[in-house]
């Protein structure tokens, strides 16, 4: 089931990711990115178990961001973080402000993963059958 988040909650995103992300040292804010609708959209796609919760939380705010998230619970404040945090993450402005290119795959070195003498010198042996 996909989450259909209402242009009230999204405003109240916006407002909140405003406050948590104000943007400094080169690193864009989160109202010059959209991350109330493609960003937000994606982190609840990976995370769909927190947004029951994310949603209670947002129907609660209706005044200051600053003081709202001042009293809010340990619990309710972390998830909220999780979820706006990882919208901006993943904005591709985001990426490259951090300079995050990506993972890279790697070739590990041809040294080994320490038990190949092991494995090498059991498949020289020859091959044993056991009666069934």
């Amino acid at each position: 089931m996909i989450l259909q988040l209402s242009e009230d909650q999204r405003n109240k995103i916006a407002l909140l990711a405003r406050c948590i992300l104000p943007g400094a040292h080169g690193q864009p804010s989160a109202a010059e990115i959209d991350l109330e609708y493609a960003g937000i959209d994606r982190a609840l796609k990976s995370r769909p178990e927190l947004a029951g919760n994310f949603c209670t939380i947002l129907d609660r705010f209706d005044s200051d961001a600053e003081d709202f998230l001042a009293h809010l619970s340990e619990t309710d404040f972390n998830l909220l973080m999780t979820l706006i945090c990882a919208a901006y993450l993943m904005d591709s402005s985001v990426k490259k402000a951090l300079g995050y290119s990506g993972q890279e795959a790697l070739t590990p070195n041809r040294g080994g993963f320490g038990a190949e003498e092991l494995v090498l010198e059991m498949m020289q042996q020859p091959k044993r059958y056991r009666d069934i």
